[in-house]
């Protein structure tokens, strides 16, 4: 029921705030007073076409909100089937620009007039001679049937069944387009982590085949070098070393004379060890140091085919290309996971599916089992009107795909008169029928 309008900027009425009480509101007024603004501003609210003489300021927008308690109404599946916020108390509000634009919301949430219509239908009743809603909206007359066939716990149980389906078969939906979108990436992502996997990459790989590759390109220059200090070092005439052992004996032949002596023979002693390794030393570098042609060539082409992976992922380093590699390998995985994902889910909306048709066709059970008793009753009672050949069908169509109140489409089918056809009552029936 409504609690509340809000009106600012309509007709006559620059700013206006009714509160409605419960039971029995009458608003009255001589011809002009502005009753029938009331139900002007109620049916935008309810997604009636907007006029641009409405404003009551030409530089300012209209705006019409009501306040509705919903809780009587059993809407909760209508605001899951819209993914709105369902709340006992719903804001309605319709704003117009003086350009003519129009912005409906609930709860602040945007909605379109369609969704605005079928929601207010719900909540709002306006009785004119023409216009009685509720017996001409579909959607009324399948809460009708479900009322007299005792469905309310069940509805609303398949509701919230129906509701979670939705969300799963969107989620359902999102994985298949990721996994869509997955595929078509997925033979790239295989070319680029085969292409880093054959490279067989080893970490610090580059630095050690850099000061290789150094290496061999001065190969010569290092062998002369090396040469001519082991030469020196151990050469068999004037190498540093004679020279030392030499002085090391003249040493020896003077230090009992002197202590101090002996302490510097000793460090010559030490030193002539040392130049001994350095030499050794030297001489085992040298004979490593030869310049393969083949070699280089190998080690060129190495750095050169890292180079081009590191340029073409943007990596620093080898370390930082092993980093890639496993990184779009764990991608690759996730995407097969995501099979993986789609499959079970599938099951779990077709196991929802079957069991929301289950309980659909229980609802469409019991809403059959009441049709005929309630055709009898109404065409009675039209019979005692002085309608004697008033008759009323309920035409109730089962649907292939699950909707928000199960499988069943209702539709109440009237003629009044002897022979008529049977036509929806909405189309047919006068003010007075």
């Amino acid at each position: 029921m409504i609690t509340s309008l809000d009106i600012h900027n309509y007709a006559i009425i620059d700013q206006l705030h009714l509160d409605f009480s419960d039971g029995l509101t009458i608003i009255t007024g001589e011809t002009g007073a502005g009753k029938s603004i009331l139900l002007g501003a109620l049916g935008l609210i309810m997604g009636e076409r907007a006029d641009r003489k409405m404003f009551y300021r030409k530089d300012k927008k209209c705006i019409i909100e009501g306040v509705f308690q919903v809780k009587p109404y059993q809407l909760q599946h209508f605001f899951d089937e819209h993914e709105l916020d369902y709340e006992d108390e719903v804001i309605i509000r319709r704003e117009i620009t003086v350009a003519g634009k129009s912005r409906a919301f609930v709860n602040d949430t945007p909605v379109t007039l369609d969704i605005l219509r079928k929601l207010t239908g719900a909540l709002i009743d306006l009785h004119r001679q023409f216009d009685t809603q509720d017996i001409n909206d579909v959607s009324f007359q399948l809460r009708m049937i479900d009322a007299l066939a005792g469905n309310k716990d069940l509805v609303k149980q398949y509701a919230q069944d129906y509701k979670s389906y939705l969300a799963k078969k969107r989620e359902l939906a999102k994985l298949i387009n990721q996994n869509s979108q997955a595929a078509k990436e997925l033979d790239f992502l295989n070319f680029q982590i085969n292409e880093l996997a054959q490279a067989e990459l080893i970490p610090d790989e580059d630095t050690q085949l850099e000061t290789a590759m150094k290496k061999m390109d001065n190969a010569a220059s290092i062998q002369a070098t090396l040469a001519k200090v082991v030469n020196t070092l151990n050469g068999e005439t004037q190498s540093v070393q004679a020279t030392l052992r030499d002085l090391a004996s003249d040493l020896a032949r003077i230090t009992r004379f002197d202590p101090k002596i002996q302490e510097q023979a000793d460090i010559l002693d030490g030193l002539i060890l040392d130049f001994e390794a350095v030499a050794e030393n030297l001489e085992t570098t040298l004979s490593d140091t030869e310049y393969s042609p083949e070699e280089a060539t190998e080690t060129r082409a190495r750095l050169d085919l890292i180079y081009r992976l590191q340029k073409k992922h943007q990596a620093l380093n080898v370390d930082g290309l092993i980093e890639i590699l496993n990184n779009l390998s764990d991608q690759a995985k996730a995407y097969t996971d995501l099979e993986d994902s789609i499959i079970a889910l599938q099951k779990e909306t077709e196991k929802d599916r079957a069991q929301l048709i289950k309980k659909a066709t229980t609802l469409s059970n019991k809403r059959k089992k009441v049709i005929p008793g309630f055709e009898k009753t109404v065409s009675k009672g039209l019979h005692e009107l002085s309608m004697p050949h008033a008759v009323l069908n309920i035409d109730l169509q089962t649907k292939e795909e699950l909707g928000p109140t199960g499988l069943d489409e209702v539709n109440f089918l009237f003629s009044a008169n002897k022979g008529g056809e049977l036509q929806p009552v909405q189309g047919v029936a006068s003010g007075g029928e």
